[in-house]
């Protein structure tokens, strides 16, 4: 069949190396401009409303944003046959380099942290594979929960001097603008990204985010408009997860912490996940109210 992929980003990517044997990709769409135009290992990147004078059998999708993208398309008057909705549970991000590079970065991230008594847990889906007992390589990146602003500024420096870690590509997201909980020019993010071509093997990501103390709770960012937010008592407090040769932390009731992310039946993996399904989303007029009412309950 003649595959279009909606989207360059980890899903996409992780859909062309799937498909890229079976069947012929003759293009990605994207919503981002500035990748209109280009090509994706020679393949070329088109505007989601050039599909029109494209020639197709499916457009192959996945990831957090599938519903979204899904409307956008039958918005578009595109026939629901023509849209092929891809499990995240079918996707593949492991192979042998990457669960070695993915070890290895966390490790010495890990080490790193413990010899400057920087507090830190692995959270997200990463935490999911921990308690499932998975590989962290099995799962896009690695997320990985800061508490402080000044944390986030010291491990930036830390990991410009370590040797293994400066190695990959080092990536400091910085607030443009004034938001809810943070200022211009403050850390939103750091990213630590090895050097592997995504065509053939996903890059290990470690992606380490701002979480931000509002009392009963902290607050993390998560996309656009959006934010996440987490007991303390949840998350507060030493506890760390054997996992092969590392002894990493965790959040401290981490069943707790998981079943408020993805609910009850978390130990069973999503066939589709939309971040919609979190448990602990807030947009931004939501965050207003949540922060409002945290501090009358004082």
């Amino acid at each position: 069949m003649k595959i279009i992929i909606f989207g360059i980003g980890i899903a996409g990517r992780a859909i062309y190396r799937q498909l890229q044997f079976e069947h012929e990709i003759v293009g990605f769409i994207e919503n981002n401009k500035n990748l209109h135009g280009t090509l994706y290992n020679n393949i070329p990147i088109y505007a989601v409303e050039e599909l029109n004078q494209l020639s197709f059998d499916k457009i192959a999708m996945s990831g957090v944003w599938i519903e979204s993208m899904e409307k956008q398309l039958l918005d578009l008057n595109i026939l629901k046959d023509k849209i092929w909705l891809i499990e995240d549970s079918s996707l593949e991000f492991s192979t042998h380099d990457r669960i070695e590079n993915t070890d290895n970065i966390v490790k010495e991230f890990a080490l790193l942290m413990q010899e400057n008594n920087i507090s830190y847990c692995i959270e997200g889906s990463s935490l999911l594979c921990l308690l499932r007992g998975q590989n962290l390589s099995d799962v896009p990146d690695v997320d990985v929960l800061i508490k402080s602003q000044n944390d986030l500024e010291k491990i930036w420096n830390l990991i410009n001097e370590n040797e293994l870690l400066k190695q990959n590509q080092l990536i400091k997201v910085i607030y443009k603008e004034d938001r809810i909980l943070t200022k211009k020019d403050e850390i939103d993010k750091i990213i630590i990204k090895s050097n592997s071509n995504p065509s053939q093997t996903e890059p290990t990501v470690l992606d380490i985010n701002l979480a931000v103390d509002i009392g009963k709770y902290y607050v993390m960012d998560y996309e656009a408009d959006y934010y996440l937010y987490f007991n303390k008592e949840f998350v507060d407090g030493k506890n760390y997860f054997d996992y092969k040769d590392m002894k990493l932390l965790i959040p401290n009731n981490a069943q707790e912490y998981v079943k408020l992310l993805y609910g009850e039946s978390w130990k069973i993996p999503a066939k589709k996940w939309s971040y919609k399904d979190y448990g602990n989303l807030l947009d931004t007029q939501q965050l207003i109210d949540f922060i409002k009412k945290n501090k009358t309950d004082e």
